[in-house]
């Protein structure tokens, strides 16, 4: 199985990442930079990446993806709003942020990108749009408890949203860049799953798995985020999208682990981030086993 093997393959590179970490080799200054050189470069030049392609969705695919990714996403902001309060925290509103923003870009996109291609990656960042919008509005206010603000909302110039715009603008316009440039934004593309993976499990450095696993409210929101809440939403899916394609885009997004922008957020606005970087830890370590098992019984 396709997934199970990316899975897999992505799990022996986060290895590579913490075993790095213990030697300090990967220490938190050297992560910080590298994830700065994936979020703001290499994440980016996937994006672009997808829409340089030969293969087009169609009018229909791409109207139907725009309404589906706001379906989902408001769903899962009303759900979010009263997750605290089915774990029995209803101050910390980490955990509705962490239920709504989930690894897309990091583990997301490589997963789809192997195994359906560029397409999914395409309908994937339309997602990605509303992640952005979302996560620098909705995010600061849950997590900081600010109002927006018109310099916050500048940081919705961020490279993501920018590069999602561009994105946009050469597929819907079929602009054909120089070979050079193509296979220039193709190589930065292909440093994406294994620089963000190896981030990733340099975290796992800072946890004991008997801390991680001790922590009941965590695994019961790690048993929500990445198996009752994709079990719920898929027969919803199913009823409404006939495309098989924008089916298994739509499941890999509601499927993945916390994503650590949620750590980012956390530490930027005095959030707490101790648990938004155990739920990233714990729900990606869970994913390995969670996402192909999904996948066998769903699609």
């Amino acid at each position: 199985m396709i997934l199970l093997r990316q899975m897999i393959v992505l799990a022996f590179i986060m290895l590579i990442g913490y075993f790095l970490a213990r030697k300090d080799i990967l220490d938190k200054a050297t992560t910080k930079k590298i994830s700065w050189i994936v979020v703001n470069l290499c994440n980016p030049a996937l994006m672009i990446n997808a829409a340089l392609g030969e293969e087009r969705l169609s009018e229909s695919t791409l109207l139907l993806t725009v309404k589906v990714a706001g379906a989902i996403y408001l769903f899962l902001l009303i759900f979010g709003a009263i997750l605290p309060y089915i774990l029995c925290d209803k101050k910390n509103k980490i955990y509705s942020l962490m239920i709504v923003f989930g690894n897309v870009g990091f583990m997301g996109y490589p997963i789809l990108q192997a195994m359906y291609g560029s397409q999914a990656v395409l309908i994937a960042s339309i997602f990605n749009l509303y992640y952005g919008i979302l996560m620098y509005t909705y995010g600061i206010i849950c997590v900081s408890g600010q109002k927006v603000s018109l310099k916050n909302l500048k940081m919705l110039l961020n490279s993501g949203i920018i590069a999602g715009v561009w994105e946009l603008i050469i597929y819907l316009n079929h602009i054909k860049l120089p070979d050079v440039v193509e296979d220039t934004v193709g190589m930065i593309s292909d440093l994406t799953a294994p620089l963000s993976m190896m981030v990733i499990g340099a975290t796992f450095v800072d946890f004991s798995l008997k801390k991680l696993v001790g922590d009941v409210r965590i695994m019961v929101f790690s048993i929500i985020r990445l198996i009752a809440l994709p079990l719920a939403l898929f027969p919803v899916f199913r009823y409404f999208i006939e495309d098989s394609l924008l089916l298994g885009v739509c499941l890999v997004m509601v499927a993945v682990p916390v994503g650590s922008m949620n750590v980012m957020m956390a530490q930027q606005y005095n959030g707490d981030v101790e648990t938004s970087s155990k739920g990233v830890a714990i729900t990606t370590l869970l994913s390995v086993a969670t996402m192909p098992l999904l996948f066998m019984i769903l699609m």
